[in-house]
């Protein structure tokens, strides 16, 4: 399809992905004091988080499938659209359940991230679509490191200030959309068949892993998935009572890895992609996530807080890598056709890895230390490198995955 610069899909998605990530960080340093206007506790600031994740995980299956359906473009535009009135519902409050009201909205609708990958499938060449891949999740990355940043300078005027600028932007983006998004999808067969139960988030996620093409790449990403779900929940808890770090030494090791997974995914990714491909990029990241979470463990053995930088570091770059070029993997197993549904399935998956992982990774930490938990992380990720090392050397699963599907 022939567009102009402005109406060209995926630099639409990209900017949709970095709006989508600034708007979650952006509620993160004004929604506690917004939410105790109303009495809210600790338990219901945090259940203010656990629903917008909840309702995220429970929409994006069904908006991938739609988005199969009905195209990317409806799905997009309405779901910006919600997202605005869920910042805006936040912004106006007035009851602690229209907080709740809008952060359900909000996380309904940011289940758009499925048709967001699927835009990107389907305006890339099967060669170009993991760097893509990377560069959404550079995007995204970008985001999540500039909300916190905007939400914390905008609440010097009033803490509502950064909620209604999220809404501006996100609506500014809305009616762009409507002006000028084209539809990106191939229109899909008249037999294609269709019923409500497609909708089904938890018929989508078992249907995805039932699918003997996409088993490996998705047991993979979720195994890493979960492994670093557990890293993010309990590091600072180890950086606190094992090496006596402050908030802002914990911080700065979170920024390494943020930075790090913003450059390996917007130009490392494009370098590595033409000399070793999907798979090989995939079994360099998990090798390097493996080493990443086994520096952890032995950091803490030896009670070496120089190891956790470089434990950060290559992690930063290794998990990025094998995440990427595991989706791009899923992403060619399937037809242009089934794009947003395999996207929307496969990310509500790895969305209820990143449920299960703190919840695995606290037990982990109480039950059997420090040390430990990070050698079972390790213990996963090897078992994500070897499934798939397994199964490039021993089946043709993966080797089909990486050939153009026929739609």
């Amino acid at each position: 399809m022939q567009t102009t610069a402005i109406a060209n899909p995926y630099r639409f998605a990209l900017v949709t992905a970095l709006l989508n990530m600034i708007g979650v960080g952006i509620i993160g340093p004004v929604a506690p004091y917004l939410a105790a206007r109303y009495g809210a506790d600790a338990l219901a600031i945090s259940a203010l988080t656990a629903v917008y994740a909840l309702a995220q995980l429970l929409a994006t299956p069904a908006l991938g499938v739609l988005s199969d359906r009905y195209g990317r473009r409806p799905v997009l535009l309405v779901s910006l659209f919600g997202s605005a009135v869920g910042y805006l519902l936040f912004g106006i409050g007035g009851a602690l359940w229209i907080l709740f009201a809008g952060r359900i909205i909000d996380g309904l609708t940011a289940g758009n991230v499925s048709a967001l990958y699927a835009i990107v499938a389907d305006t890339s060449t099967p060669a170009e679509r993991t760097q893509r891949f990377g560069a959404l999740g550079a995007a995204s990355g970008l985001g999540l490191v500039l909300g916190p940043v905007l939400g914390g300078s905008l609440a010097q005027l009033t803490p509502e200030t950064p909620l209604y600028c999220a809404a501006a932007l996100t609506l500014a983006m809305t009616l762009w959309g409507v002006w000028a998004l084209p539809e990106s999808k191939q229109p899909a067969p008249q037999s294609t068949p269709f019923n409500t139960a497609s909708l089904n988030p938890f018929a989508q996620m078992v249907g995805l892993i039932a699918d003997h093409r996409l088993q490996v790449p998705v047991l993979a990403a979720t195994l890493l998935t979960l492994s670093f779900a557990l890293l993010l929940a309990t590091l600072p808890v180890l950086t606190m009572t094992h090496f006596g770090w402050g908030t802002e030494s914990t911080g700065a090791l979170f920024a390494v890895f943020g930075t790090l997974s913003i450059i390996t995914q917007a130009l490392l990714l494009r370098q590595l992609l033409p000399r070793l491909g999907e798979r090989g990029v995939a079994l360099v990241g998990l090798s390097l996530a493996a080493l990443g979470f086994a520096l952890t463990g032995i950091a803490v053995v030896l009670t070496s807080a120089a190891l956790l930088p470089v434990a950060a570091a290559t992690l930063g770059i290794g998990v990025p890598l094998a995440s990427t070029a595991l989706s791009g993997i899923s992403s060619q197993v399937v037809g242009a056709h089934e794009q947003g549904r395999m996207q929307g399935s496969n990310q509500a998956v790895q969305a209820l890895a990143r449920v299960i992982g703190p919840l695995w990774g606290g037990w982990l930490y109480l039950a059997a230390g420090a040390a430990t938990t990070y050698w079972v992380s390790t213990v996963h990720v090897l078992v994500a490198l070897g499934l798939v090392a397994l199964a490039l050397t021993h089946t043709s699963s993966l080797r089909a995955a990486t050939a153009p599907a026929a739609d």
